[in-house]
């Protein structure tokens, strides 16, 4: 690092560091691709809950200061957390704070010392994240490391962009990015641009993400009485021709009224795409389907989407064994009986008596019928 462009910070942050992080970091030079940061201020969905830096700004500290949020009442700060060797092993880092309010994920472009030590596990950057889904508190919840997830080929090492560094590990093409809907976050392998996507309301990676929206449209549909089903889905059917409409704003309604029906939309919308229609009709479709989400669960279904017991049963037996884990970890959360051998029989023989407690932020049993 050039001390005459950092003359305040450049001796500070490298004793901090040398002192608190891993040996490892040591071998770095000291500049500011060292200092756990964000590359951007975190994306936040759901403005109900934020992670915002606190006023203490008078030195190194203030690059970890960071303060959760909820309704604009403060409530953990995370300086530990964000400071911890999981997440010192991230050069620049991108936050995203789940819209259910369960959590945030930190995701980031890690450090090597080159490729060859890089791929024989030689230094830290071979067991770095990929990305860390922590609670609101900062606890890390979900990890999935570099090595675990990527190949060979789409671990490739460059400059940083912020000093002389050489040995940043780029694992993205391009920086993590929320999806329209605010459900998402988007990565792509710098390697291949192999997409990785993770579910930020549940805190799970997603391997196959139309394949996960599917299943949502399927509970969506499962919830509507089936003698209404085949009205729903002329009315579904309707409004997507008339995205092909002569009149511009029927074209936009229907645009509208699709995005509304969330993801009751997309069956109808994703075999649209593959039939033939006007240009602007196929451009219409890809940012409605984008931006599907809820319709069961209302105007705050971000935060229902965590705690909505019908899904997460169903998500019990989804193939991907990530999605599994995180359900079931998010299960041991929120019912009163920790680490069930089978959540979907016990959530079926306790059901009734299930009532959700605000306050608490889980469920607990009442004194109702079976």
């Amino acid at each position: 690092m050039n001390p005459l462009k950092f003359p305040m910070l450049s001796g500070l942050i490298a004793a901090v560091l040398l002192s608190a992080a891993p040996s490892t970091a040591g071998q770095h030079c000291g500049g500011p691709c060292e200092v756990p940061r964000p590359a951007a201020p975190p994306a936040s969905p759901n403005l109900r809950f934020k992670l915002g830096q606190g006023k203490e700004k008078t030195n190194w500290r203030y690059l970890h200061n960071f303060i959760w949020t909820v309704d604009g009442v403060e409530k953990f700060r995370l300086e530990k957390t964000l400071s911890s060797p999981q997440m010192i092993a991230f050069g620049y880092r991108r936050i995203f704070v789940s819209p259910a309010g369960n959590g945030f994920l930190v995701t980031g472009n890690a450090y090597a010392r080159g490729r060859k030590f890089l791929l024989s596990g030689k230094t830290h950057a071979g067991t770095a994240p990929l990305f860390v889904f922590c609670d609101p508190r900062g606890t890390p919840i979900v990890e999935v490391r570099l090595q675990q997830e990527l190949t060979k080929e789409e671990l490739k090492t460059g400059p940083c962009p912020s000093c002389d560094c050489k040995d940043i590990l780029f694992v993205f093409k391009k920086d993590p990015a929320l999806y329209a809907n605010g459900c998402f976050v988007e990565l792509q392998a710098a390697g291949t641009g192999r997409p990785i996507s993770f579910f930020l309301p549940l805190g799970a990676q997603i391997k196959n993400r139309a394949a996960f929206e599917d299943r949502l449209a399927a509970l969506e549909w499962a919830r509507i009485p089936s003698e209404l089903q085949a009205a729903k889905r002329a009315e579904i059917k309707k409004l997507v021709t008339a995205l092909d409409d002569a009149h511009f704003k029927t074209r936009v309604d229907a645009g509208k009224s699709l995005t509304e029906m969330g993801f009751l939309a997309l069956p109808s919308i994703r075999a649209s795409r593959s039939l033939a229609g006007s240009a602007e009709k196929q451009l219409r479709l890809r940012p409605i389907e984008e931006q599907l989400w809820r319709r069961w669960w209302a105007a705050d279904g971000h935060e229902n989407v965590s705690v909505d017991l019908d899904l997460l049963t169903d998500l019990l037996t989804y193939p991907e064994e990530a999605v599994v884990k995180a359900v079931r970890a998010r299960l041991s959360q929120i019912l009163p009986k920790e680490g069930a051998s089978d959540w979907g029989d016990w959530i079926k023989k306790h059901r009734d008596r299930l009532q959700w407690d605000k306050e608490l932020g889980r469920y607990r049993e009442t004194d109702g019928a079976p």
